[in-house]
């Protein structure tokens, strides 16, 4: 459907029955809100119905469909109070999903949009069996020099004051 600004709804069949479109000309006001308010929430529960996003990112996918800031911002609490957007649950699944240490993560956090505190806050939760992960790839990577071994798990992203932790965990 192409409005006289320019935009344009992709729009369903489904659509032309719920909002009765068949043949019509034109919309009212009222009518064309609701109707792009109702693509936006199928959009984005498309979209999370594939794979969760942070709200930051879901923000950024339906800002590229609608100028509309308020109705994103409406959306999105609604999704949230609904549980099908939670920025915590996402991010910890995140964490636990990838092998970084907790620097890269917290850089990779970072750019998702997340505030400092908040990924203080879910790599203190995620991080706390780091030592055991730490012994996990160093044992994987045995047949290398100790010096070695420490600056994989560096670039890893582990503090080095967690590395010695775990080697003298190895140790004892």
């Amino acid at each position: 459907m192409l409005f006289e600004d320019g935009s344009q709804i992709f729009v369903t069949k489904e659509m032309m029955q719920r909002f009765s479109l068949q043949g019509k000309e034109a919309l009212s006001e009222e009518e064309y809100e609701e109707l792009f308010r109702y693509r936006l929430r199928f959009s984005a529960y498309t979209w999370l119905s594939k794979r969760d996003y942070s709200s930051w990112e879901l923000e950024v996918k339906l800002s590229r469909y609608c100028s509309q800031k308020q109705w994103i911002s409406d959306l999105l609490k609604d999704l949230q109070q609904k549980g099908y957007l939670d920025d915590y649950r996402y991010a910890i699944q995140w964490v636990q999903s990838k092998k970084y240490g907790r620097v890269k993560m917290e850089y990779f956090l970072l750019q998702k949009g997340y505030s400092r505190e908040f990924v203080r806050k879910v790599l203190d939760e995620a991080y706390q069996t780091d030592t055991k992960e730490i012994i996990k790839i160093w044992n994987t990577l045995a047949k290398k020099e100790k010096e070695k071994r420490v600056m994989a798990l560096l670039r890893k992203g582990y503090h080095y004051s967690e590395i010695k932790k775990a080697l003298a965990e190895i140790e004892e």
